[in-house]
């Protein structure tokens, strides 16, 4: 699981939604404030991906982690890191109330690269909010800010809630 986190930490922090931590998130604020006043119809939105990791879909995850590994240049063939994350990913066993259980859903909270597969699946689907966003009637991309630390997001949406919905 260590050496598996340490291949996709470069990989889990490449997308254009991406929080490093409280300072950085400052800092994306504080370039909006520079722009001036946001418009009217902005919308202060912030959501939370329900129990992200245990939500995580398996297969789904592991296949967008392997071709996110491929484009990345590596001595390290992206299947066999795949390999080793179907291990760590798809074979956790836990005990509860003296029961031996496989986590058949999601991944597991306390393995080492749940994070970053979380990180990576998630950057898929801000990329799918971002291309919804960019279809809009008007024609005006309603995003002001879209960041995401993990399962925690922050946005700023220019327009009604009911276009935000």
């Amino acid at each position: 699981g260590k050496y598996c986190a340490n291949k996709l930490k470069s990989i889990s922090s490449q997308h254009a939604s991406f929080l490093q931590d409280n300072p950085d998130f400052l800092r994306h604020i504080e370039t909006i404030n520079s722009e001036g006043r946001l418009p009217e119809n902005a919308l202060l939105v912030a959501l939370d991906a329900s129990a992200l990791y245990t939500n995580t879909p398996q297969d789904e995850s592991l296949d967008e982690v392997e071709e996110k590994l491929e484009q990345k240049e590596d001595e390290v063939p992206a299947g066999f890191i795949r390999r080793l994350l179907e291990t760590v990913h798809k074979y956790n066993f836990f005990e509860f109330n003296q029961e031996l259980f496989k986590q058949e859903i999601g991944t597991a909270m306390g393995a080492k690269p749940a994070p970053d597969i979380a990180d990576i699946f998630m950057a898929k689907l801000d990329k799918l909010i971002f291309e919804i966003a960019a279809q809009q009637k008007n024609g005006t991309f309603p995003l002001k800010m879209f960041k995401r630390f993990l399962d925690d997001i922050f946005a700023i949406f220019c327009g009604t809630v009911e276009e935000l919905h």
